[in-house]
């Protein structure tokens, strides 16, 4: 799993977190086992980029040192994985509870650097496998990805615009 995805999962994890609606990330095994009432577990499903500028290109900006640096960017529509689960025998409205607040978090903003386009899920269904009760949800976020092009042509980490590096 590269580093990039994860620190996107747990962004988006500790937002949720933040606004009330309890979640993991899909790759954070010890916290999936350890699911104690009903939770959504993030994941990154897709990524799609397109141009932004002439070929990508923003223009220059200055540095903290002074110097000049050429700043290049992406528009990015990233669909993230919102699957809510549930130990069988959970309490009757907590999982309608948790859909709640995750749809308040979403229509109220999003991690920095991410705006919610679309936030959608499918029906309740239980898993006789791994007795759970399972709602597949899904969150389709605009961002802007951002990278400066280094002397040797080599572009540094693209980062989104507002602070989350991938």
């Amino acid at each position: 799993m590269s580093q990039s995805v994860q620190g996107l999962t747990r962004a988006f994890a500790d937002y949720l977190n933040g606004q009330g609606a309890r979640a993991v990330p899909a790759w954070d095994t010890e916290a999936r086992k350890a699911l104690g009432g009903p939770t959504a577990v993030v994941s990154l499903k897709g990524c799609r980029v397109a141009p932004m500028g002439f070929q990508d290109y923003l223009g220059q900006r200055q540095r903290e040192d002074g110097a000049w640096e050429e700043w290049y960017g992406r528009n990015a529509a990233l669909t993230f994985g919102l699957d809510l689960c549930a130990p069988e025998g959970t309490e009757d409205g907590a999982f309608q509870a948790l859909l709640d607040q995750m749809s308040a978090a979403l229509l109220a903003g999003a991690p920095e650097g991410l705006a919610v386009e679309e936030f959608s899920w499918g029906e309740l269904t239980f898993d006789t496998r791994q007795r759970l009760l399972r709602q597949s949800a899904q969150a389709v976020c605009r961002a802007c990805l951002c990278a400066v092009q280094q002397a040797d042509g080599l572009f540094t980490d693209f980062e989104l615009r507002g602070g989350i590096n991938i």
